[in-house]
């Protein structure tokens, strides 16, 4: 788990758990009075610096299609769109998409 603090506070969290050669980026949260500031894109980055030093072949995540400022950081970060389904968990008409990156 990598994290962001200030002052002693959690600001921003991700995580990454471990499935044979392939790693999943999880709870990537970051709190929204310090977003747009690139604190995410540094998050992002020091995850995938962690999946390269420890061998994963590749990284892959879930998100959902409203969160377009997170899906434009994962594409240029260099993630590509894999899957897309509706998933009506937490609201009718989302689509759940799974991003990956072969490293």
């Amino acid at each position: 788990m990598t994290k962001a603090t200030k002052n002693g506070d959690i600001i921003g969290r991700i995580g990454i758990v471990g499935y044979g050669e392939r790693a999943q980026l999880r709870w990537f949260l970051i709190d929204p009075h310090y977003r747009s500031i690139g604190l995410g894109k540094k998050l992002l980055q020091e995850s995938l610096d962690f999946v390269k030093v420890k061998n994963y072949k590749s990284v892959y995540l879930d998100t959902t299609s409203d969160l377009d400022k997170a899906i434009s950081m994962y594409t240029r970060a260099g993630f590509v769109k894999k899957l897309e389904k509706a998933n009506n968990s937490w609201r009718e008409d989302l689509t759940e998409l799974e991003f990956e990156m072969k490293l």
